[in-house]
């Protein structure tokens, strides 16, 4: 539902149990957030390599990530 989001613009998935795999599934989806929480989870060097790509790929308004 993220990739068709236009109205919500801040996510809290800190302290999730969040891992690379639904990570990966994530990044894609960002388009529209401006604020994304996920700190304390189990996000490896892996997960946020692919996030940095994303982030240099797409046109992404992201203001605020907290790892």
């Amino acid at each position: 539902c993220l990739k068709k989001n236009k109205t919500l613009e801040d996510i809290n998935l800190g302290n999730k149990g969040f891992s690379d795999s639904a990570a990966s599934i994530l990044w894609p989806s960002l388009k529209y957030l401006k604020k994304l929480q996920l700190w304390n989870n189990h996000l490896t060097d892996k997960a946020i390599y692919e996030f940095i790509n994303v982030l240099e790929r797409e046109d992404i308004g992201l203001t605020y990530v907290g790892l």
